[in-house]
């Protein structure tokens, strides 16, 4: 019977998972191609915040998101009507 473990360490399982996932969608639809895109948010030079993640067929997966304390409080729909 399989147990669930619970690991501090990621990289072995994420393999794994990902190995996986890749495996059953090529068996279901083909061997296809991941495009890997980076959104930034910036203040002047600094990246204040974004997302990393693929797209892959019609599929958006976002890996990782964040937005910096300072522009959270903030609203980006002024940031963007500046040009920021």
């Amino acid at each position: 019977m399989a147990k669930i473990s619970v690991e501090r360490t990621i990289g072995k399982t994420k393999k794994a998972v990902l190995g996986g996932l890749l495996g059953y969608n090529a068996e279901k639809m083909g061997k296809q191609k991941y495009k890997r895109f980076a959104i930034s948010l910036r203040q002047g030079d600094r990246i204040v915040g974004g997302i990393v993640g693929e797209v892959w067929t019609t599929v958006l997966f976002i890996q990782f998101f964040w937005n910096g304390a300072e522009t959270a409080r903030q609203g980006l729909r002024d940031a963007a009507d500046k040009g920021d």
